[in-house]
């Protein structure tokens, strides 16, 4: 090992320095897809000086990354039952979603039953956990106040089609038992 690496003590960062990672660090929550380029423009700073300083922050920008659109090996890709077939007339389909909503301690879970024809919310749910139960809660509410002509129910999020299915989607045989009732 050379003597000038043994004896070297690396000099603290500077007070400029200082100010611009604090900067940077603020200016990143604010905007994450910001790179080196847009951010030494908004903070009117060398860009290779913006580099060295994000690696020390351990910041990047956010932005898509390849191959995102590429399903996985074995992942199952399940048929569009609603091709063809023309949406005529209310309740003929309806779909659910499920989002979250961030909230101080955690996650609340919002569920919703749409009908396609009138863009109409026809029922929704919340809940503190992600669970197969409130969906089909609010599903079954809503089969229960429109036991009408409801041919089929879509859903956006594979995770409940799929826990739906291995318990022979009870929503919508109910749904199926209120449309034979109707007719």
């Amino acid at each position: 090992m050379p003597r000038s690496t043994y004896y070297h003590r690396p000099r603290p960062e500077s007070a400029e320095n200082l100010r611009l990672l604090r900067r940077l660090d603020e200016l990143y929550l604010d905007c994450p897809f910001f790179g080196s380029r847009r951010m030494a423009v908004t903070l009117k700073v060398n860009r290779k000086r913006i580099q060295r300083l994000m690696r020390i922050l351990g910041i990047e920008a956010l932005y898509p990354k390849p191959n995102l659109s590429r399903p996985a090996p074995g992942h199952e890709i399940y048929p569009y039952l609603l091709r063809g077939i023309s949406i005529e007339r209310p309740n003929q389909v309806w779909s659910t979603d499920i989002t979250y909503i961030p909230m101080h301690g955690g996650f609340l879970y919002l569920v919703a039953v749409m009908d396609w024809f009138s863009r109409f919310v026809l029922s929704w749910e919340l809940s503190n956990t992600m669970e197969t139960s409130f969906c089909l809660w609010c599903c079954r509410l809503c089969a229960a106040d429109r036991c009408t002509d409801m041919r089929s129910l879509r859903s956006s999020s594979e995770i409940q089609v799929i826990s739906w299915r291995s318990k022979k989607a009870p929503c919508i045989q109910l749904c199926s038992a209120c449309s034979r009732r109707a007719g």
